[in-house]
Order: structure tokens, then sequence, then C-alpha cells
């Protein structure tokens, strides 16, 4: 490109979000990046409830005999794509297409919450079906599921009050 063009080419120092940037020289919008923070990591937040946590649980309990929540799904998916479209999740359009955005992160994650609830419900009932046929009423159980994408070794510290337990010190 300098041979054809020669010395003729402009030349640019610094960052070109810079708002000092001449009108001519400013093709990005600088203050996108870090406009509506908080849109943003709604967003990320709510994309990690619904991909990473809701579908694969609901994909396992549906293996385990539960009905595939795919209406509910679709959904959550539409609501969360019309969160992405160009002047929304970037930051830039008025505070009420923000508030709207954020509505729509708020009932995905509303939804994905309640995926993960009837998964795990749904997961722990089918777990506990050869208890309850031996024991009338079942024993009380804790059940705790890993929903990282790899297994887990180590200690689980937390309370927990079953009624009509026996107190424990710890469990392992």
């Amino acid at each position: 490109i300098r041979r054809e063009a020669g010395t003729n080419l402009p030349v640019h120092v610094g960052e070109l979000r810079d708002p000092k940037v001449g009108e001519k020289d400013r093709d990005v919008w600088w203050a996108t990046l870090s406009a509506r923070m908080g849109l943003k990591i709604a967003n990320r937040l709510t994309e990690h409830m619904l991909i990473d946590v809701a579908e694969p649980i609901s994909t396992w309990a549906w293996l385990k005999g539960a009905e595939y929540p795919a209406a509910s799904l679709t959904e959550a998916w539409k609501l969360l794509l019309a969160s992405h479209a160009h002047d929304s999740i970037d930051g830039c359009s008025l505070t009420k297409v923000a508030e709207d955005i954020l509505g729509r992160l708020i009932d995905v994650q509303s939804m994905s919450e309640g995926m993960l609830e009837d998964a795990c419900r749904s997961l722990v009932h089918s777990a506990l079906l050869p208890t309850r046929a031996r024991n009338n009423p079942p024993e009380p159980h804790l059940v705790i599921f890993n929903l990282d994408a790899r297994p887990r070794g180590g200690l689980c510290q937390m309370e927990v009050d079953i009624p009509g337990a026996t107190p424990v010190k710890s469990v392992r």
C-alpha cells in the first residue's frame, strides 16, 4: 500500500476511540465499550444461566425421563436474542431501550431459574424412587448438583436444616 500511495497516507497516533480524535477519523463509537456496563454484565450472567445451566441440566433431566422444556427454552432464547440488537446491547441507545433490555434479561433469568428448579426436582425425584419404594416416608436426603462443566472434588461446607433429622457435625 505504501508503495502505491507514497507519502500521502494519513498517520494517526493514539487511540481511535479517543474523543479528541477529529470527526472524520472517528469511525468507532468510542464510548460504547464501557457504556451501560451493568447491562453488559446482566447480559453475560443471563447468557451463562441459560446456556451453561438451564439447558444442560434440562437435557440431563430429559435423559432421565423428564419432559424437555422446548417451548420455555425457545421463548427464553427469543427474549435473549431480542436483547442483542445492533443499537441495544452496545449501550448507545436511550435509557428506555436499556430498561427494556434489562427487563427482557430479567425475564430470561427467571425462566432459566424455573427450568433449573424443575430439572433438579425431576432428577431428585428419579434418584429417590428406589428409596421411596423401601421406606415410607423416605429418609431425608441432601442432594448437591455440580453445575460445572468438569468434575469437582473437595469439601462443601454449609448449614442445612432437615426437619426431624438427627443433628450431624459433618458429612463426607
